[in-house]
């Protein structure tokens, strides 16, 4: 009874725990395909192997990987609190179930990376307020502007989408990428939320707030591929508050009674982690076995049938003293 209550109430929570996920940028060697939702415990794992680990499962068949040799240099992930408002941003977008808060993926990210990279690698994880806090930001408003920079949250607000793309172009300082390594950066913005919860959705404040958040990601994304020379994955992510999301230990007790089919959560098949090294390895020596077959029947084919060859050792002997 006590489960089933649960269950419902999960049930009834579920619509205000619905984020979204956008694919801002990915290089040629990604292909972000449609998909179902994605859930949030999952999403470092669909980024470690978008950065060319093996995950410990293929939880999601939305991402296929079009050259394993050459991965992203870095990827960039901005965090925004949306407060149940949509931002709307151009790029391939997914619906993101959040079962675990956007900290908690870049820590399980961390550790999967940290376990078995084996080149540099450097970390970010910053809110941007506070690393906007290290140098000016300039933003120009127009004089019909809703938001004022004299009034809160809207200067909060005016200083994260300032800084925004300011700290990626800072990247270059501290990255890993000159000594063959790759960058992990993600960037949490809090004030949208404010914004939201202060004015409404329907505010023209947020209405104006949603397209200067947009107009800083693209920006920031101009700023990455400028960085990374277009080797660079960049998400960006809406979720609710982390303080409203279920936690995770509930949210497995309730997968765990619960059957689902591969086709309802838009599952891609499962392979164990020596699946890529047996691939290779088959692959490869297939290659191999067939480039030398190829060269031994040609060359037997245009061998030239002398007493010293092959094949008049290998003759009938009678025949040879016919000759």
């Amino acid at each position: 009874m006590y489960l089933r209550n649960l269950i419902f109430l999960c049930t009834l929570l579920a619509p205000s725990l619905a984020g979204d996920l956008t694919i801002s940028y990915a290089p040629s060697t990604l292909r972000f395909s449609h998909a179902g939702a994605l859930r949030a415990s999952s999403l470092d794992d669909v980024l470690a192997a978008a950065m060319g680990y093996t995950p410990q499962t293929s939880p999601w068949s939305g991402l296929t990987i079009t050259s394993p040799f050459k991965p992203p240099s870095a990827v960039v992930v901005v965090g925004i609190d949306g407060s149940g408002s949509a931002v709307q941003e151009e790029g391939q977008s997914y619906a993101l179930q959040e079962d675990r808060s956007l900290t908690n993926v870049y820590g399980a990210l961390h550790s999967v990376v940290s376990a078995r990279a084996h080149r540099p690698t450097h970390f970010v994880h910053m809110e941007v307020a506070d690393g906007a806090g290290t140098f000016v930001v300039e933003l120009s408003l127009p004089d019909d502007s809703s938001l004022l920079a004299t009034r809160e949250p809207d200067a909060s607000f005016l200083l994260e989408i300032g800084a925004l793309p300011v700290l990626i172009n800072k990247m270059s300082v501290n990255s890993s990428v000159p000594h063959g390594g790759q960058d992990f950066v993600f960037y949490q913005l809090e004030s949208f939320a404010l914004l939201v919860k202060t004015y409404g959705d329907d505010s023209p404040q947020v209405r104006e707030g949603k397209q200067l958040l947009r107009s800083a990601i693209d920006r920031l994304v101009a700023g990455a591929r400028a960085v990374y020379q277009d080797q660079v994955l960049v998400v960006s992510v809406v979720m609710e508050k982390s303080s409203e999301i279920l936690s995770r230990p509930v949210r497995e007790v309730l997968q765990a009674r619960q059957v689902y089919s591969k086709s309802d959560l838009g599952l891609a098949s499962e392979y164990g982690e020596d699946y890529p090294a047996i691939f290779n390895i088959i692959l490869f020596l297939s290659i191999a076995l067939l480039i030398a077959v190829i060269a031994v029947s040609a060359a037997m084919a245009f061998m030239d049938p002398g007493r010293d060859s092959i094949i008049y050792r290998m003759t009938n002997p009678r025949m040879k003293k016919d000759q």
